[in-house]
Order: C-alpha cells, then structure tokens, then sequence
C-alpha cells in the first residue's frame, strides 16, 4: 500500500460505511453471509459483489491505526469496506449490509465517524414481506393465536346481558312496591270496620238504657249517641279525607318507588356499560388495533405488529418478488416499555414473524435486511 493510501485511508474507513470485524473471516463463510441479503451475491477475486455494492478485502488496522479511528480500546481490527458502486435497491442499503455483517460476526459498523454496535440497536426486529396487504380479521385472528391472547367479546351480547339484568332487579322491585301497597290498604280498611262496629254497640246501649229510666209520656231523652251523630258524621268525613289524603300520598310514593326502581338499575347498567366502554380494548380481546391511513398497528402481549406498503425494499425480497413494485412489510417488535428483556427482546419477535411468514407465504428478514430462516439467526455473535 502506498504512502498516499496509507494516508487516504483512515478518511475512508471513517466515511465508510465500513465493517470492523475481531477477527478475518473467510471468504467462503463471508459469502454465505451475505448471500442472505443477496441470493445472487457472487465472489469477484477476493471481493464480493452483492445488490449494487462491493466489499472490499479486509485490511488488517494496528493500534495506531485505530487511535487515528478514534478506537482506543482494541489493538487489531479487520476491516471491510463497504462501497455502493450502481443503485441500490433501498435507501441507504450499503449501510444496512454493513451493519448486518457486523451484527453477525461480533463487530461494529463505521459510518461519518461513528462506530455503532448492531447489537445495541434498539430498533431490532423482524419483518415479513407479502405481495398484498392481509384481511383485517384474519391478519388479527392469527395473530391472537399466535400470542396466545383470548377471543374479543362482542358488545351485542354484553348489552343483552346488561339490559336482561336490569329489566329482571326493575321487576323484582316493581312487584315488592305492588305488595306493599296491597298490604298498606287492607290494613286501614280493616281499622275503618272496627271502629265502625265499636261506635253501633255503645249508640245502641245508651238509647236502651234512656227508654227504660224516662216516664211514660215524657219525650224520648236525647241520647249522647244521637248528640254524638252529627259531629260522628263530621268526624268520619273528616277521617275519610285523611284516609284518601293518604292513600293519595302512598300511592304518589308507590308511583314513584316504582320509577325510581325502573330506572334505578337502568342508569347503573348504563354506568357500568360506560364505565366498560371507557376501559382498553385489550380487555376484551387483548389485542390493540389501530389503522391510521393505509398503516395498521397491532398491539399485545408486548408486541406490536405494523403493517404498511412499501415500494423500496431489501434485495433479499426483490429477489423473491421479482416483477413487484409495491409490497406490504409486517414488521414485528417488542415494546420498548414491556416485560421482555435479554435475548427475549429479538426470540420472541422472531418467533411471531416466522410463524406470520409461514402462514402468510412470504420470507422473514431481520432490521438490516437479511433473510432469516430459524429464529436464532435474530441472535447476535457472542464476543470472548
């Protein structure tokens, strides 16, 4: 390498896109790598050609080197540049196959000065490519089986049951009122045929005990029954508008117990209905959907399911879908706020996306584009 390389080179390597590596790998296994992102990768001398893009052979980078890298932590690095030479099939794809090899082989990606570990990359997932989007209801269908999440209730028998509650408390209201009643007006019509008979057996008494004390001739005494008559009469009518009064009264509270009871157990049936309909979807069903335009968003079990179109994509689909212009990319992810951690984070993502994949009939490739057909390919390489 000449002088004037050795100078240039730590330029490139810091524009890169640029894969530093622990360790040299073989060509061979380098290829197989790659052809993952590419199936028509091919060799070119101790190059590779893969989707518009050469990689360079590895240059092996001392101490000194590193430091002018800014890497002060490593002593030896291999080195493989990553150089877009016609157009790529996606933006921004020569740095996505950089950072896959990496991701792959224990590494970091250079790029503008910046060396990333793939590893730490919060924005792992898998993705799925079919040719059009799935139906709604069957994409969600398999995706509750998938996640193990409960069928949805639907609202139609939740209000049914709600309303045949509600109509069976008003009746049992409704018919305590009505007994009540009954019962309130058979007690003062009872007390009214008492007093009656009490007030006949003392008038009659007085007038037989008058006849037998006065003189023959006199006039007949007037008794206390005959004084007592009159204001008896004045009494009774007096009685009876108290007695109507109140049974006016307890009738207008019946009246209204009985609304109250009808629409008492109404209201709360509504409440509780409110107070469920306010409540998250995934309670139903355990499954969140959201469509915003031609974009659908699913969410459960700490998984969230996108489902949109795409018109650019990684040569890996290109090469499976040859003749297609616009595709439709499930991508699958863990939440960043849920339960899953460590290598949960990408297995249980992947496991989804695979299963849609074979479901769907469509292949599976991780966040830099490379086909993935077991779920530990999702894993990165373990550094010693």
């Amino acid at each position: 390498m000449g002088l004037l390389s050795n100078l240039l080179l730590p330029g490139r390597l810091r524009t890169g896109p640029t894969v530093l590596l622990p360790a040299k790998v073989k060509p061979d296994a380098l290829l197989e790598a790659v052809q993952l992102a590419d199936p028509t990768a091919a060799q070119d001398g101790e190059e590779l050609l893969a989707a518009g893009t050469r990689i360079h052979a590895p240059l092996e980078l001392t101490a000194d080197l590193l430091r002018k890298l800014s890497i002060q932590d490593e002593d030896r690095l291999w080195a493989y540049r990553v150089v877009a030479e016609r157009p790529l099939p996606m933006d921004y794809y020569d740095k996505f196959l950089a950072a896959g090899i990496a991701y792959r082989y224990g590494g970091w990606s250079l790029c503008e000065g910046s060396a990333d570990d793939p590893a730490e990359d919060e924005s792992r997932l898998a993705a799925v490519y079919v040719p059009e989007m799935p139906d709604q209801e069957e994409l969600a269908t398999l995706l509750r089986g998938l996640l193990r999440l409960p069928e949805p209730t639907t609202e139609t028998d939740a209000e049914t049951d709600a309303e045949t509650d509600a109509d069976a408390e008003a009746g049992i209201d409704a018919e305590a009122g009505t007994d009540a009643e009954v019962a309130e007006l058979a007690g003062e019509s009872s007390d009214e045929v008492a007093a009656s008979a009490d007030a006949s057996d003392e008038t009659a008494a007085e007038k037989t005990a008058s006849e037998e004390s006065a003189p023959e001739g006199a006039p007949p005494a007037a008794t206390t029954a005959d004084v007592a008559a009159p204001e008896a009469e004045a009494s009774g009518e007096s009685a009876s508008g108290e007695s109507a009064s109140a049974d006016g009264s307890a009738e207008d509270a019946s009246d209204e117990a009985e609304d109250a009871s009808e629409e008492g157990p109404s209201d709360e049936a509504a409440s509780a209905e409110s107070e469920q309909d306010d409540e998250d979807e995934s309670d139903k069903s355990g499954l969140v959907q959201i469509q915003s335009g031609q974009t659908i968003v699913y969410t459960g079990a700490d998984i969230q399911v996108t489902a949109s179109y795409e018109t650019r994509f990684p040569a890996v689909v290109a090469g499976l879908m040859p003749y297609a212009t616009e595709v439709v990319r499930i991508a699958v992810r863990a939440l960043e706020d849920g339960e899953l951690d460590g290598d949960d984070l990408v297995l249980e993502p992947g496991k989804v996306a695979l299963a849609l994949g074979n479901a769907l009939d469509g292949p599976v490739v991780d966040a830099w584009g490379f086909q993935i057909l077991e779920v530990e390919d999702l894993l990165p390489a373990r550094r010693v």
